[in-house]
């Protein structure tokens, strides 16, 4: 008897956890098919949208960046763990409120929820260096790691942006206190650069 009672008890534990095992599918369903899916299709938008605001009066222009910047908060709350939805609000926010620490709170979050997203790299660097003013010293200080993965990920598209913000100096400093190899190779491209021949 007591045998029958405690298999009875398994099975019903089994049955348990299968119910669960299927709520959970469920829910990953919804979530996959009815939440994530317009989240992606917005940010699309988003980003169509952005390509066209410099053509537009400047009035038109804040309103349009401002409805961008609330769809953005808005994908956001349905999908917080995409890093580039977090780096364009960052963008949306010097530009529509010109918050900085707003923005930097946002830019923070982009590196939180993917710290190696490679192709984000260079872009997160430089907007990290652009934001310094209403940082703590360690947040300043992780400017060199920043730089650091950048070359390490990206290198034409960081010695690019290094070019076109005059950051050669900068970005050569943080390579030689992080990754001494790298700081090697940056030094022969600078070089290259004082003697007018094209870098790799």
């Amino acid at each position: 008897m007591a045998s029958t009672r405690a298999i009875t008890r398994i099975k019903s534990v089994k049955n348990g956890f299968a119910a669960l095992y299927g709520a959970l599918v469920l829910f990953a369903l919804i979530n996959l098919f009815w939440t994530l899916t317009p989240a992606e299709d917005s940010n699309a938008k988003i980003d169509e949208k952005m390509q066209t605001v410099d053509s537009l009066p400047v009035r038109e222009r804040l309103e349009l960046l401002t409805q961008l910047r609330q769809d953005q908060e808005s994908n956001l709350t349905r999908r917080p763990s995409e890093p580039y939805g977090w780096a364009r609000l960052s963008r949306l926010r010097s530009m529509t409120q010109g918050d900085a620490k707003a923005a930097f709170a946002a830019l923070q979050m982009s590196d939180l929820v993917s710290p190696y997203e490679a192709a984000q790299m260079p872009e997160r660097a430089i907007m990290w260096y652009k934001l310094r003013g209403v940082q703590t010293p360690e947040q300043r200080a992780y400017q060199d790691i920043l730089w650091k993965k950048a070359y390490g990920f990206q290198r034409k598209a960081t010695w690019t942006i290094a070019v076109d913000n005059n950051l050669i100096k900068e970005v050569g400093e943080s390579l030689k206190k992080t990754e001494p190899s790298l700081y090697e190779e940056w030094k022969t491209w600078d070089a290259m650069r004082s003697q007018g021949k094209t870098t790799p």
